[in-house]
């Protein structure tokens, strides 16, 4: 695939939690992958981090930490959270995602035997290694899960079905992270596209489109503003090397003027 857009490994789940969070500051060096990469330049392998035994140890031994003390893992930041034998390598997978790929899997994060609750926990400890959880939602949200809660019903937000999620921004934050808890019994592909890919080429073929993207977009609330707001404010985005000022969302639209 030589375009913008790549298929990540089929993750078969369809049940997981979804953090949205600022980004930290000052990341370590990246590992070569550049920012403005194509599918053909991807090799996920390099952009995998498998947890080692000790890893586990050290997560294992965090949640019963919590436990015995009684803590809840909502009121702690990075710094009450320690995690001393895994935090070179996710400084090194923070700065891939900041100034490189933009995207890191890591597996083996052992949710099989633990609760809903504890692994929670276990992605909040991960998440704020890597920025300061936002809310998901005009509720506040912290965490929120991505299932099927409405069987087919339809649903204004698309993480409560079962539907495609076509490719999109989150714009309440700078990253994402989803941590997969159950699998799928078919279906869980997911697709990423590069933005910053697409906006340079955009500026290469259709500047005056890029433009458009500057001045910024309202967005549905869908049903989660305030009393009778259905559409957010206009989001001014900044032109920045390694901050993407482009919105997917709005490509389609764009693409019809």
């Amino acid at each position: 695939m030589n375009n913008a857009f790549m298929r990540c490994e089929k993750a078969r789940q369809r049940r997981h939690l979804m953090i949205d969070f600022k980004a930290a500051a000052a990341p370590a060096a990246s590992r070569g992958v550049p920012a403005n990469w194509r599918a053909r330049d991807i090799r996920l392998e390099d952009l995998v981090y498998e947890l080692t035994p000790a890893n586990v140890a050290e997560l294992e031994a965090l949640l019963a930490t919590l436990e015995d003390k009684g803590i809840n893992y909502l009121d702690t930041a990075a710094g009450d959270l320690p995690l001393p034998g895994l935090d070179s390598e996710l400084r090194s997978l923070y700065a891939q995602v900041r100034d490189g790929a933009g995207f890191v899997m890591l597996r083996g994060i052992p949710v099989r035997h633990h609760t809903k609750e504890e692994i929670r926990a276990l992605a909040w400890a991960l998440a704020c290694r890597f920025g300061r959880p936002v809310s998901q939602n005009a509720k506040g949200a912290m965490i929120a899960d991505v299932m099927d809660t409405l069987k087919g019903g339809g649903s204004p937000r698309g993480y409560h079905s079962n539907a495609e999620l076509r490719l999109h921004t989150d714009p309440a934050s700078d990253l994402i992270g989803l941590c997969c808890i159950e699998d799928a019994k078919e279906g869980g592909d997911s697709t990423l596209s590069n933005a910053l890919a697409v906006h340079d080429e955009m500026k290469a073929r259709r500047p005056d489109l890029v433009d458009v993207l500057y001045e910024g977009f309202p967005y549905n609330r869908f049903g989660e503003g305030l009393a009778g707001e259905a559409v957010g404010r206009p989001r001014e985005v900044a032109d920045a090397p390694r901050r993407v000022a482009v919105d997917v969302q709005a490509l389609a639209a764009l693409a019809a003027r």
